[in-house]
């Protein structure tokens, strides 16, 4: 159900081997942008490239704007950003970085690349719940921070009349980072743990507007397909929490009046997808 990696005791081990490997600096020639809430991020020397189809960015120049302090361990030529919430390590020619002790995987390593080390910006931000998008005409990624609680969801359809508010509710409670006290208040529901996911982190499952006697294996970690089409239970939630009980991912299902399926995860960004 989740594109999340093994958690490995020995993670930054792998990181570390990994920082020997040769980087690619084969990267193409061309002007690349980056606005962070709507303001251009300004490069002194070295400004985003794009490698195999991934852009790459200086690691100051972005994520400094950020608001994360960036540290440099030149012998395993390793990064660690650290943030209020959030710590973020990344070597060099590494295949996989990490987000709060959490592996991920990445299509194009961190590389140096005239003397500047250059992060994939994609994957490495919307570990930690920055979204992003691209304009063509102008060559620009666009950086658009985390939805704050009671901000205008930006849904591109109607929600159901009968449980929009509920499902505004929830959606505006779910962040990168809240704690899981907070969200089962915002949520109006007890705690239910599905399984451990990784290290000292669990998964949990809220089903929410559930029908008397509603019965869905606490154990099990899918979606209920046919209790959401059938109205026995009409939002189901899941999210993962860190050592530390906060939000690392989460997904949101719903199904309309007419059966079909809706979900809202946050794992690349926030997004929306469509079953029927």
């Amino acid at each position: 159900m989740r594109k999340i990696v093994k958690m490995v005791s020995a993670a930054m081990l792998a990181l570390a081997i990994a920082a020997l490997a040769p980087a690619n600096l084969y990267a193409d020639e061309i002007v690349i942008n980056v606005t962070i809430n709507g303001e251009a991020v300004q490069f002194a020397d070295q400004g985003p490239v794009v490698v195999d189809g991934r852009t790459l960015v200086p690691v100051r120049g972005v994520f400094e704007h950020l608001g994360f302090d960036v540290d440099w361990y030149q012998p395993l030529q390793m990064a660690t950003l650290t943030s209020e919430h959030h710590m973020i390590t990344i070597a060099v020619g590494s295949d996989v970085f990490t987000t709060d002790n959490i592996i991920f995987e990445l299509e194009v390593p961190a590389q140096i690349i005239n003397d500047r080390t250059m992060l994939p910006i994609r994957q490495v931000l919307e570990s930690v719940g920055f979204a992003l998008d691209w304009d063509q005409a102008t060559r620009t990624v666009i950086i658009t921070g985390q939805l704050p609680v009671g901000a205008d969801l930006g849904l591109s359809y109607d929600l159901p009349s009968d449980i929009a508010d509920d499902i505004t509710r929830v959606l505006t409670a779910l962040h990168p980072g809240t704690a899981r006290a907070d969200v089962e208040s915002a949520l109006l529901v007890a705690s239910q743990r599905v399984i451990q996911a990784y290290g000292g982190g669990y998964s949990y499952r809220y089903d929410l507007l559930a029908e008397a006697g509603y019965e869905f294996a606490a154990s099990h970690d899918d979606v209920d397909i046919q209790g959401l089409q059938e109205g026995r239970v009409r939002i189901i939630v899941f999210v993962d929490y860190n050592a530390r009980d906060e939000i690392v991912w989460y997904a949101v299902y719903y199904s309309d009046l007419n059966g079909v399926i809706y979900e809202f995860r946050y794992w690349h960004g926030i997004r929306h997808s469509q079953w029927s």
